[in-house]
């Protein structure tokens, strides 16, 4: 009996040395299954964020040229190389954007210079207007100095 006893307590230990190194061994595979699905995940917000990217880009080509690009999604085969081209798509659609806007920015400002210029001559209109007595042109001119200086 003491022999089976023996026996028995070191297959016990083994069975724990075993379950040791195979739960090491689970906790190993859990760690890289997580990592996988971590960078899945990653994969499908780039894929995702490239196929919002492309659709932004059709609408602003679309509008500049009337023409619209067609993008390569995942589903039809997606590589590295068509999501760059659709980044490229992006910001060449970017760059006419901003190109559009800075356009309107300088008309506006060269429009708010102009009026800028044109309200010391008001004011001096406005000063002819009252020393003629003209005083339903001059509240008129008043009105309009007012909305130039705001």
């Amino acid at each position: 009996e003491k022999e089976i006893d023996g026996k028995l307590k070191d297959s016990e230990a083994m069975l724990k040395t075993l379950e040791g190194s195979l739960s090491v061994e689970s906790r190993e595979l859990s760690e890289e299954i997580d990592a996988l699905n971590r960078k899945v995940k990653i994969d499908d917000s780039v894929s995702f964020f490239a196929k919002k990217v492309c659709e932004f880009a059709k609408v602003m080509e679309s509008v500049h040229d009337g023409k619209s690009k067609e993008c390569v999604g995942e589903e039809d085969g997606a590589t590295k190389q068509s999501i760059l081209n659709e980044f490229s798509l992006f910001l060449k659609a970017s760059s006419r954007y901003f190109t559009s806007e800075l356009n309107t920015i300088s008309f506006l400002k060269s429009r708010v210079e102009d009026a800028q210029k044109d309200i010391p001559k008001l004011q001096r209109e406005i000063k002819e207007f009252e020393s003629l007595g003209m005083t339903t042109t001059v509240t008129e001119m008043k009105k309009k100095e007012k909305d130039l200086l705001n």
